[in-house]
């Protein structure tokens, strides 16, 4: 009985380290031109082969973490409100590995909307 549970352990460890090599992940910092983390940057990494995409929000010190991609070529979006959007494109992840990609978002424009509204009210 005791060996039978071993046997068994033992293939749920070699299951477990066999699926843990198949997938990569990519992980970074999103700071601004100063080198300040941007907590709440919100982070899409995508499969540029199969469109697939996860969406992360950044953590107090700025950084994101997505695990269990699989291998293959991403483009990872980084934005915040009041900063400009950036992409990298082109980062190749191989089973097995963790990529660090940090992102600098620079300041962006800042624009004023005015919408006027004009009401004519017709009297009989």
């Amino acid at each position: 009985m005791k060996w039978g549970v071993r046997v068994l352990l033992f293939l749920c460890l070699i299951a477990g380290m066999s699926y843990g090599q198949g997938g990569a992940s990519v992980q970074g910092t999103i700071s601004d031109a100063t080198g300040a983390v941007l907590p709440g940057a919100s982070v899409n990494v995508k499969n540029s082969g199969t469109g697939s995409s996860v969406e992360l929000v950044t953590d107090e010190r700025g950084r994101y973490l997505a695990p269990v991609l699989q291998p293959g070529e991403y483009e990872i979006q980084a934005s915040l409100p009041g900063f400009q959007t950036v992409s990298r494109r082109g980062i190749r992840l191989a089973v097995g590995q963790n990529a660090v990609v940090d992102i600098k978002l620079e300041v962006g424009q800042v624009t004023n909307q005015i919408e006027v509204v004009n009401r004519f009210e017709t009297f009989h």
